[in-house]
């Protein structure tokens, strides 16, 4: 194959699995963005910030099991793509990686909801929410993205959401009826992945077999510095509405719980560029700085364009009685920006090229940095504290990343000189 041919096939590659995983991941809150507003309305402001209380508390738990396999698992997937032993190998491997880890949190979870009086007002919920940390467990999402076919999964994606929606505007009619919303996301998480592993046996022929522990164990500290790289930041990321929830009102948590959705959601686009340009620069690194402007593009327009629509955003979204949500999407509107710096120049070129070490060691400082300040500017500023909290700590974690990628790009060409 000719290499304008090589580039035509990538291309095509490329776009076809932005469009797959833009389709899982529009899904993913687009569907909740859909039911949002229905949501708001009948729950209210408190039991709204209730159920993203919870949901906030459990992604620790979610960061956890994922264990930065994201980047790890599809590195190592789209490095032996075409070695069907090792991707079985691989797949195994993992799966009772995070299995091991899923258990180890339930426990930790049945601990905390007993002998922790905030938590154990609300512990049913937190078991029905935990159901996302078992459908982080059977989800290979990573797997497809290392093969670069995402295509598959989309369907089963969509049609777990697509009924989780139905089932909300069906049972939730009040706002007693809040215990069912997150036991709905955590039926859909677990039916998603469900179906993703069974496509994995039936079309690729792929067997998950029990490996040695000393082989899980191999996997778990390979994947150490990348797992500490991706786990730190939920420290100011979830902690902002965990903090919120323990030290404000339920009405300050239902302000940024509402915002920080809508954030998420617009989010995801450059997630998605991400991601999808991860796999591919593993293998055509030559094409970084043309992913990088394109990454650094679109989260610029998008910091743009929700800054400029906050108020329209939140007439369409919500009711009058979120009236504060308007400024804290207009301070968090920087983050679309921030994730795409981060993510050019941190898992896209450091981790890319095996800097793990280092990037976790800048994930880490900008992090416990954004977890000090959240503790002090919350009891005091609540919401507006959060918002703040996070767009500083993912600025810093952006500049950081960028200034020791252009100091790697110094050194490389300082080699290559010499």
């Amino acid at each position: 194959m000719s290499e304008s041919q090589s580039f035509a096939s990538d291309k095509k590659v490329l776009a076809s699995n932005f469009l797959a995983l833009s389709l899982v991941k529009v899904t993913d809150y687009l569907i909740p963005l859909i039911t949002l507003p229905y949501l708001a309305r009948v729950l209210g402001v408190d039991k709204f910030g209730v159920i993203s209380f919870s949901q906030a508390f459990i992604q620790y738990f979610i960061c956890f099991v994922e264990y930065g396999f994201n980047f790890s698992g599809t590195r190592a997937v789209a490095l032996n793509r075409q070695d069907h032993a090792a991707l079985e190998s691989i797949l195994s491997r993992i799966f009772f990686a995070k299995l091991f880890l899923a258990l180890c949190s339930l426990a930790l979870l049945l601990l905390l909801i007993t002998v922790v009086p905030p938590l154990r007002k609300y512990a049913l919920l937190h078991l029905f929410t935990f159901g996302l940390v078992f459908g982080e467990v059977f989800i290979p999402l990573w797997f497809f993205q290392g093969i670069e076919q995402m295509k598959y999964v989309t369907i089963f994606n969509c049609l777990s959401k697509v009924l989780f929606a139905t089932a909300i505007f069906i049972f939730v009619r009040q706002p007693d009826d809040y215990l069912i919303v997150n036991l709905m996301y955590g039926v859909g998480a677990i039916l998603s992945g469900s179906t993703a592993m069974a496509l994995l046996r039936f079309k690729f022929g792929l067997r998950i077999t029990l490996p040695p522990w000393r082989a899980v164990a191999t996997e778990l500290r390979q994947s150490f510095n990348i797992f500490v790289g991706t786990f730190i930041p939920t420290l100011y990321n979830n902690t902002s509405t965990f903090i919120l929830g323990l030290t404000a009102s339920e009405t300050f948590v239902g302000y940024y719980a509402a915002a920080i959705k809508v954030i998420n959601i617009v989010n995801q686009f450059v997630w998605v560029l991400g991601r999808v340009f991860f796999p591919f620069l593993n293998r055509r690194f030559s094409a970084f700085r043309t992913a990088g402007r394109i990454m650094l593009g679109a989260g610029l327009g998008l910091t743009l364009a929700v800054f400029l629509s906050a108020d329209l955003l939140v007439d369409i979204l919500f009711t009058n009685r979120y009236e504060a949500t308007a400024t804290l999407l207009r301070i968090l509107s920087a983050s679309s920006f921030l994730l795409a710096v981060m993510s050019t120049y941190g898992s896209n070129y450091l981790v890319v090229l095996k800097q793990d070490r280092l990037y976790m060691i800048i994930t880490a400082t900008a992090s416990l940095i954004g977890f000090a300040a959240a503790i002090v500017t919350i009891p005091v500023w609540y919401h507006y504290g959060a918002a703040w909290t996070l767009v500083g700590a993912r600025a810093l974690l952006a500049l950081l990343c960028f200034i020791f990628a252009m100091r790697l790009m110094l050194d490389t060409r300082r080699a290559s000189a010499g």
